[in-house]
């Protein structure tokens, strides 16, 4: 008894037979077409193919939707803090409103409703125009 090994498109025959037996090919399909058969599955199956245009698709699908817009918005953010100034009308991360009145490295004093506090630098959420607090 002899077996193959697989079934379809895709398998390799390897005929595994009992020493002095012969085997005979179906002569149904022609060497010709066995070859060009064998060619077109090889090239079938590369990777280097849509495969990996559509992967680097999606990453510049992701790179361009979530990583560039976040980075612009922290470019900005970082802006603003550095360009902050005596006088200044700030709302903080918090809701409090307030005006600067002394910098330093890291903390700010501001003045909201006749009270000084202090916050930090990177708590501030925006920068309003000039008269807003008493507006308010």
């Amino acid at each position: 008894i002899c077996r193959s090994g697989g079934i379809g498109r895709r398998a390799r025959f390897k005929i595994e037979c009992p020493k002095g037996v012969r085997v005979r090919v179906s002569p149904s399909v022609p060497e010709k077409n066995m070859n060009e058969i064998q060619i077109i599955t090889a090239q079938s199956s590369s990777f280097l193919g849509p495969q990996l245009i559509l992967i680097g698709g999606f990453f510049l699908f992701i790179y361009f939707l979530i990583i560039r817009p976040q980075n612009k918005r922290m470019k900005a953010q970082r802006e603003m803090i550095e360009n902050l100034s005596v006088g200044d009308e700030i709302v903080a991360s918090g809701g409090l409103v307030g005006s600067i009145l002394k910098i330093s490295d890291n903390f700010l004093t501001i003045r909201a409703n006749n009270s000084e506090l202090i916050i930090q630098r990177s708590s501030v959420s925006s920068v309003l125009p000039k008269g807003t607090i008493k507006s308010l």
